[in-house]
């Protein structure tokens, strides 16, 4: 343990950073402890890096943590990219977290100023939910879907298909949520 900070919504918040044990490193990045549960955020999840040093929260709620790599930053317990060292490559998709049991954050990137299509597949390709169908700037973006249908009801434990679709381009990146 590296350091330990406690959220507006008294989660416990540890920073660790990996450990060398039998020829390769282990372990790292930020753990969370909240309703008698715990939750590991490693660069999977969109941390910097597994080396943290310092994590804090500040008055907004907002998880901050000081990486080898930048700094990071978690809202209701998601990691969001939010500084250059960050930012997503264009046609990069990430799912974050994946699995995820209420929502997920779907941060991604484009090249410039087009028209972006984002939606959600169950196993069988039965469309679920259009997120996004509209013209966006150049950029990182991001999308929080909190595992609903087009009529509002929350899904079932599967394995879902995020699509990103962007200037003749198609990225797939599998969801797995679990209740």
């Amino acid at each position: 343990m590296v350091d330990i900070a406690i959220g507006l919504d008294r989660a416990v918040w540890i920073a660790t950073s990996p450990q060398f044990q039998d020829g390769e490193f282990i372990g790292g990045g930020v753990d969370r402890y909240a309703d008698g549960q715990w939750r590991a955020f490693t660069t999977v999840d969109g941390l910097g890096s597994d080396v943290v040093k310092p994590v804090a929260v500040g008055n907004d709620g907002r998880v901050w943590a000081g990486t080898d790599t930048g700094v990071s930053v978690f809202e209701d317990g998601v990691g969001i990219p939010r500084n250059s060292s960050d930012e997503v490559d264009a046609g990069v998709l990430r799912v974050i977290p994946n699995s995820f049991n209420s929502r997920v954050t779907l941060v991604f990137g484009i090249p410039n100023h087009t028209v972006v299509s984002l939606t959600v597949s169950n196993a069988m390709g039965q469309h679920v939910k259009r997120l996004l169908s509209d013209q966006e700037a150049g950029g990182t973006h991001s999308v929080v879907w909190g595992g609903q249908d087009e009529s509002g009801r929350q899904i079932t434990s599967e394995v879902y298909f995020i699509e990103l679709r962007f200037d003749s381009r198609i990225y797939i990146k599998r969801a797995s949520l679990v209740r």
